[in-house]
């Protein structure tokens, strides 16, 4: 860290660098930068992400579940592109793509708690129990950080 090139990477407490790295000679300028100190007496607000798709895995089958929208309450489709097959060896894969009605209310506040305690109906459909056993990947959003809706 005391070469020149990896200061301009490199971020230093007040003290550390007026101790240490201040009398290095560099043929560029190294401006210190305050940073805001951090209140450790108010831990920061967290930040909730939303579920956005799920990518499952069965035997080397990937298959997705990918909310249609941004909201909450938005549905849910499932995504299989080798669902079925048409002719033999030269034959190709035919996708699948249906709604999953059933994915915004298990996937709701007053519901998920129950898949952390692991009470699940048993009349759960087959799509949600596909999500729930063979989840592989989850990707989330950040509903305040969207640039564009």
């Amino acid at each position: 860290l005391t070469e020149t090139h990896w200061l301009n990477e490199t971020f230093f407490c007040f003290n550390c660098f007026r101790e240490f790295h201040c009398a290095l000679k560099s043929e560029q300028d190294h401006a210190v930068v305050t940073l805001p100190s951090i209140d450790v007496r108010s831990p920061p607000s967290p930040v909730i992400l939303q579920l956005a798709a799920v990518l499952c895995i069965e035997s080397s089958h990937y298959v997705s579940f990918v909310r249609v929208g941004d909201r909450p309450e938005s549905d849910w489709i499932f995504f299989d592109s080798m669902a079925d097959r048409e002719g033999e060896e030269t034959g190709h894969n035919v996708p699948e793509v249906r709604l999953c009605p059933d994915f915004s209310r298990w996937l709701s506040p007053e519901n998920v708690d129950q898949l952390h305690r692991s009470t699940i109906d048993s009349n759960v459909s087959a799509p949600f129990e596909r999500l729930i056993t063979d989840c592989y990947l989850c990707f989330y959003y950040w509903p305040d950080g969207l640039l564009y809706k």
